[in-house]
Protein backbone atom coordinates (compact mmCIF):
# COMPACT_ATOMS: atom_id res chain seq x y z
CA UNK A 1 0.00 0.00 0.00
CA UNK A 2 1.28 3.47 -0.80
CA UNK A 3 1.45 6.35 1.68
CA UNK A 4 -1.85 7.72 0.33
CA UNK A 5 -3.65 4.47 1.20
CA UNK A 6 -4.20 3.50 -2.44
CA UNK A 7 -3.12 -0.10 -3.14
CA UNK A 8 -0.12 -0.28 -5.45
CA UNK A 9 -0.76 -2.19 -8.66
CA UNK A 10 2.25 -3.02 -10.84
CA UNK A 11 2.71 -4.41 -14.34
CA UNK A 12 3.53 -8.09 -13.87
CA UNK A 13 1.40 -8.63 -10.74
CA UNK A 14 -0.37 -12.00 -10.78
CA UNK A 15 -3.72 -11.76 -9.01
CA UNK A 16 -6.59 -14.08 -8.17
CA UNK A 17 -10.10 -12.88 -9.04
CA UNK A 18 -13.16 -13.44 -6.88
CA UNK A 19 -15.03 -15.24 -9.67
CA UNK A 20 -13.43 -17.56 -12.22
CA UNK A 21 -13.23 -16.63 -15.89
CA UNK A 22 -15.53 -18.74 -18.18
CA UNK A 23 -12.43 -20.79 -19.14
CA UNK A 24 -12.25 -21.91 -15.48
CA UNK A 25 -9.17 -19.93 -14.44
CA UNK A 26 -9.00 -17.33 -11.65
CA UNK A 27 -5.40 -16.14 -12.16
CA UNK A 28 -4.64 -12.98 -14.17
CA UNK A 29 -1.46 -11.04 -15.01
CA UNK A 30 -1.58 -7.23 -14.95
CA UNK A 31 -0.24 -5.86 -18.25
CA UNK A 32 -1.10 -2.13 -17.92
CA UNK A 33 -1.83 0.24 -15.08
CA UNK A 34 -3.33 3.71 -14.89
CA UNK A 35 -6.92 4.87 -14.57
CA UNK A 36 -7.84 1.52 -16.14
CA UNK A 37 -6.15 -1.81 -15.41
CA UNK A 38 -5.44 -4.17 -18.30
CA UNK A 39 -4.97 -7.85 -17.47
CA UNK A 40 -4.52 -11.12 -19.31
CA UNK A 41 -6.02 -14.50 -18.30
CA UNK A 42 -3.18 -16.90 -17.48
CA UNK A 43 -5.03 -19.86 -19.03
CA UNK A 44 -6.71 -18.72 -22.25
CA UNK A 45 -4.91 -15.41 -22.87
CA UNK A 46 -8.06 -13.26 -22.98
CA UNK A 47 -7.32 -9.57 -22.36
CA UNK A 48 -9.69 -7.48 -20.23
CA UNK A 49 -9.60 -3.81 -19.20
CA UNK A 50 -11.34 -2.71 -16.01
CA UNK A 51 -11.63 0.63 -14.27
CA UNK A 52 -9.28 0.74 -11.27
CA UNK A 53 -12.18 0.84 -8.80
CA UNK A 54 -13.87 -2.22 -10.40
CA UNK A 55 -10.52 -4.06 -10.53
CA UNK A 56 -9.95 -3.49 -6.80
CA UNK A 57 -13.42 -4.88 -5.98
CA UNK A 58 -12.99 -7.97 -8.18
CA UNK A 59 -9.44 -8.78 -7.04
CA UNK A 60 -9.37 -11.41 -4.31
CA UNK A 61 -5.66 -11.47 -3.52
CA UNK A 62 -2.21 -10.82 -4.90
CA UNK A 63 -0.48 -14.12 -5.74
CA UNK A 64 2.88 -12.81 -7.02
CA UNK A 65 3.89 -9.15 -6.98
CA UNK A 66 5.38 -7.65 -10.12
CA UNK A 67 8.83 -6.05 -10.15
CA UNK A 68 9.49 -2.73 -8.42
CA UNK A 69 9.48 0.25 -10.77
CA UNK A 70 12.94 1.08 -12.06
CA UNK A 71 14.57 -2.28 -11.23
CA UNK A 72 17.10 -3.07 -13.99
CA UNK A 73 16.46 -6.24 -15.94
CA UNK A 74 12.69 -6.16 -15.49
CA UNK A 75 10.01 -4.97 -17.89
CA UNK A 76 9.42 -1.25 -17.51
CA UNK A 77 6.24 -0.86 -19.57
CA UNK A 78 3.19 -2.72 -20.79
CA UNK A 79 4.52 -2.37 -24.36
CA UNK A 80 7.63 -4.42 -23.44
CA UNK A 81 5.36 -7.01 -21.79
CA UNK A 82 3.06 -7.26 -24.82
CA UNK A 83 6.07 -7.73 -27.13
CA UNK A 84 7.48 -10.44 -24.86
CA UNK A 85 4.14 -12.31 -24.73
CA UNK A 86 3.52 -12.08 -28.50
CA UNK A 87 7.06 -13.30 -29.27
CA UNK A 88 6.75 -16.24 -26.88
CA UNK A 89 3.49 -17.32 -28.52
CA UNK A 90 5.19 -17.26 -31.93
CA UNK A 91 8.20 -19.21 -30.64
CA UNK A 92 10.69 -16.37 -31.09
CA UNK A 93 13.49 -15.54 -28.67
CA UNK A 94 14.85 -12.06 -28.12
Amino acid sequence: MTQTGIPEIRVGDIIESRKPHPCGNSEWTVTRTGADIKMRCNRCGRVVMLEREVFLRRRKRLITPGPEAGVPGFLQSSVEYDILISDSKEGKDR
